[in-house]
């Protein structure tokens, strides 16, 4: 399930603190993962506001809070961090969670956080395509050297054993075979109960694969999917999640509002949780 960093009616904030019981809570409940999202601000209606905390921070403080509970990022932007560091802070989250850390990275989209900081907003996709080239080396082990336009890499290495490739965030034809060709997975989203469009765009992520000459089979197909209050009831939550599972997705990704990372109805995640049991969906 997805960390709510505000409350959709209100608008207010929520707490680092608060948004770290919900990480608890979700473990509690039997979800199979938690994910937060990586914007440093949101603008809606000329109105700007904070979005959550630094995600690697939070979710190293997560891992220390829980056992089991998979930790995600939906996603990192990759524009906002060198990968050399990036690929130091997954490695160590990667060891500090035994594992429980899955890097979720995209190119960014949200033009006005670019702005407010002066990251460049040009060529997202073929900076990223740079990015991840690099990214994807230094998680590995041993030196290695890549040149580009955008990303240098020279004998470059850093600490700590490999750790998986990411999954990378793609809804356009170029991202997804991006992924296909150097992720660990792909992040689809956002949808809702109904598997089509999920089903299309995974089609075009395995046949990046194909071409790649990569193995479908250990590849992690994931969905982002909107399951909403007072909309979506158990039977259909039910049937949609053995859908998905039949779809191809080997990760689903609940959200419990219309907006991405909020709240509406603080008690409605445990009142979907039960049918998680009764599915062999693994959804977090």
């Amino acid at each position: 399930m997805t960390i709510p960093a505000y409350e959709l009616s209100s608008r207010r904030p929520k707490t680092f603190a608060e948004m770290a019981e919900d990480v608890v809570r979700a473990e509690q409940l039997g979800y199979d993962s938690a994910w937060v999202m990586d914007h440093i601000l949101v603008e809606r209606d000329g109105v700007r506001r904070g979005a959550g905390p630094e995600p690697i921070v939070f979710l190293a403080h997560a891992a220390a809070r829980t056992e089991r509970l998979r930790l995600g990022t939906l996603v990192l932007c990759a524009p906002f961090r060198p990968p050399v560091q990036l690929a130091r802070e997954a490695k160590a989250l990667s060891e500090a969670s035994s594992g429980r850390f899955i890097l979720g990275l995209g190119a960014g989209w949200h033009q006005p956080e670019f702005d407010a900081f002066g990251f460049a907003f040009d060529h997202l996709v073929g900076r990223f395509e740079e990015y991840l080239e690099v990214l994807t080396r230094l998680l590995g082990e041993g030196p290695s050297d890549f040149e580009g336009r955008h990303q240098v890499l020279r004998r470059g290495q850093v600490f700590g054993p490999p750790c998986p490739e990411p999954w990378v965030a793609a809804a356009g034809p170029r991202m997804r075979k991006l992924a296909g060709r150097l992720a660990g997975g792909w992040n689809g989203a956002w949808y809702r109960l109904q598997t089509d469009r999920f089903s299309q765009d995974r089609s075009e992520v395995e046949a990046a694969l194909r071409a790649a000459g990569r193995d479908a089979g250990s590849f992690q197909f994931s969905a982002g999917i909107f399951v909403l209050p007072g909309e979506d009831s158990s039977a259909q939550i039910e049937a949609a999640l053995e859908s998905y599972r039949l779809a191809g997705c080997d990760h689903a990704i609940l959200n419990f509002a219309p907006s991405p990372f909020a709240e509406v109805d603080p008690g409605f995640s445990a009142r979907v949780a039960p049918l998680l049991d009764r599915s062999s969906d693994r959804s977090g």
